[in-house]
């Protein structure tokens, strides 16, 4: 039995993980998206209160003063993603306050 030479080695590394990460990236958890709509202008803490629990989420529209009721929310982690005007932003201290038993209740966060 012959051995590898090191670029052999290397060159079969390469082949697998071009093959390999495709595979990974395809495998990734595919988690629902938590939308938030906020009014033009608007920064400051946003405040949302979960009504109902559903696998279909609709995207959440706060108010002037950063409320929202009646949002429907799901027990399974979800991405958030917060716009205004069309932009994305990135919520600063997201926390989501559950029950006992995991049920989402509310949601808290802060943008700029």
């Amino acid at each position: 039995m012959t051995r590898l030479t090191r670029s052999e080695a290397a060159l079969i590394a390469i082949v697998l993980a071009v093959f390999f990460t495709p595979v990974v990236i395809g495998c990734r958890e595919h988690r629902p998206v938590f939308r938030v709509e906020l009014p033009s202008g608007f920064s400051g803490p946003v405040e949302i209160s979960c009504a109902s629990f559903a696998g279909d989420l609709q995207t959440v529209h706060v108010d002037a003063v950063g409320h929202a009721t009646g949002a429907s929310c799901t027990k399974d982690p979800v991405d958030l993603v917060v716009t205004r005007n069309g932009s994305v932003l990135q919520p600063d201290s997201v926390s989501w306050n559950l029950t006992g038993d995991g049920i989402p209740t509310h949601l808290s966060f802060q943008v700029k």
